[in-house]
């Protein structure tokens, strides 16, 4: 009786025992295996996304050559403040931006924070006010009403891989909708006038109404988007404003090297996936929709931050002042 107990009984696995590299290895590999969750704010359990994914293990190689220049192993006990000024410094002589130091720096504190909350280290220096996530304003871009009008004319029949990435990035700019969203539209979320999807990186239902450019737009796919990757449509939208005469000079400001730079780059290289997003918000704002409405449709938490998101020109905010009664005189 004994021993037939013994031999059916679930035997407890000793903990496996971590280094800090090990640790990040498996940490790397199991956001990758989807064996790894985590809690979002509102409660929700979920796997990390392909790009988090993606963005672990770029993290993971730059921490490999950031040993190689600290000179020897690293161990949880030394994440403190006299390793962090080096890894800043390691990535400032790169000449990587704030905000790229800023991911760098963020990603390890994550790492730190897991391997902490299970029993690995109490290592808590990470979380002091010094050890912090370094960010500078950005000066993204948005486009106007009138650069989208052009893109929407572009004749592109003698370059099909062309003419879906215009259609594709329109659509993200008449939604405002995250590539991951609008790329993957298909007649399940078409909904009479709306455009109804669970939006992938909150998993939950948006509502949007569709304009008749949208409508045109899909219509052309019989409502059903042709399968598109991120990095080409990155590539090829340049190349489109650039036919469609969106080249303006833009001045752009940013922390490189740990000095302040401008730098002037015509506009359409500055056009991404996330730029028809952006541009979308901000044209809904410019055309009187409340903030709390463009939030149901961009998950933004607060007005706050949606207006960090909104890219307004002062020629626009001054056109808009212009018909307000107080400057039509008394």
């Amino acid at each position: 009786m004994d021993e037939a107990f013994k031999t059916n009984r679930k035997v407890q696995k000793p903990k496996k025992e971590h280094t800090l590299s090990s640790f990040i290895a498996q940490f790397v590999q199991d956001v990758k295996d989807g064996k790894r969750t985590y809690t979002t704010k509102s409660g929700e359990l979920k796997k990390y996304s392909t790009s988090s994914a993606k963005e672990y293990r770029l993290w993971q190689t730059q921490w490999k050559n950031f040993k190689k220049s600290y000179g020897r192993e690293i161990q949880f006990e030394d994440v403190n403040l006299d390793l962090y000024d080096e890894y800043v410094d390691f990535f400032i002589k790169k000449d990587y931006t704030t905000n790229s130091i800023g991911k760098q720096v963020k990603n390890l504190k994550s790492i730190m924070n897991s391997s902490y909350e299970e029993g690995l280290h109490n290592n808590l220096d990470y979380k002091k006010r010094k050890f912090k996530t370094l960010k500078s304003e950005v000066d993204n871009i948005a486009l106007t009403k009138e650069e989208l009008k052009k893109l929407f004319k572009l004749k592109l029949t003698k370059k099909p891989n062309y003419k879906l990435v215009r259609d594709v990035f329109l659509i993200g700019c008449y939604t405002a909708l995250r590539y991951s969203d609008f790329s993957r539209i298909k007649p399940k979320h078409i909904k009479g006038n709306f455009i109804e999807i669970i939006t992938r990186k909150t998993n939950k239902p948006v509502r949007i109404p569709m304009r008749k450019e949208v409508k045109t737009i899909l219509a052309r796919y019989k409502n059903h988007l042709p399968k598109t990757y991120e990095q080409k449509v990155n590539l090829y939208i340049k190349e489109v404003a650039k036919i469609a005469g969106i080249t303006d000079p833009i001045e752009i400001r940013e922390n490189k090297g740990g000095k302040s730079q401008v730098t002037t780059i015509n506009k359409n290289e500055l056009i991404k996936t996330h730029t028809a997003r952006r541009t979308g918000a901000t044209l809904m704002h410019l055309s009187g929709i409340s903030a709390f409405e463009i939030m149901s449709i961009t998950g933004h938490t607060s007005e706050k931050n949606l207006l960090k998101y909104i890219k307004v020109t002062q020629k626009e905010i001054s056109e808009k002042l212009a018909n307000k009664p107080f400057f039509n005189g008394l």
